[in-house]
């Protein structure tokens, strides 16, 4: 509707999680709750692999690709949050920070990546940042965001006032 096209309105349920086009073409949703909003759910297209994952695996920045890509040394990173190579732009750091201001706490992204750690994804295609379209980076992002702390009002509770502001780059 918010592209002038009308057409009727349908739940999740109603369609059993699936929508399947007369060619055949098939895509699954999944339901991530509250995963930014109350509402949130992944599109995955089985035929491409890709996972369209709303703000999941999301970030915000003024420098960024198309496509996140870990580079060697990157993979050998073992805190996001010091660079070794000194540089002031860490997409990984990025993306954590993103879902530390979006996401209402830790347990609803944990749960939301344990949704999609069943999914045969190839790719991840988020609303915001960067196309992840490497499997081993997919499951890095998707690990760490499982054991990220500070999310959302968890960072209040405990006292992380700042956790819940993105950072601006």
């Amino acid at each position: 509707r918010h592209y002038g096209i009308s057409s009727r309105l349908y739940s999740l349920e109603e369609l059993g999680h699936e929508f399947r086009f007369s060619s055949g073409r098939s895509l699954r949703f999944f339901n991530t709750p509250h995963a930014h909003l109350e509402g949130s759910f992944t599109t995955f297209d089985e035929k491409t692999g890709i996972l369209f994952t709303s703000d999941l695996f999301g970030s915000y920045s003024r420098r960024w690709k198309l496509f996140f890509q870990r580079d060697e040394e990157c993979r050998a990173c073992t805190d996001v949050f010091t660079c070794l190579r000194g540089r002031s732009i860490c997409p990984v750091r990025e993306i954590l920070q993103f879902h530390r201001s979006v996401m209402p706490s830790g347990s609803i992204l944990r749960y939301a990546m344990e949704i999609i750690r069943g999914i045969p994804c190839t790719m991840v295609a988020p609303q915001h940042g960067s196309v992840i379209a490497h499997p081993d980076d997919i499951t890095f992002v998707r690990e760490l965001l499982a054991s990220l702390s500070d999310v959302g009002i968890d960072g209040i509770i405990n006292g992380e006032p700042g956790a819940h502001k993105h950072a601006e780059s």
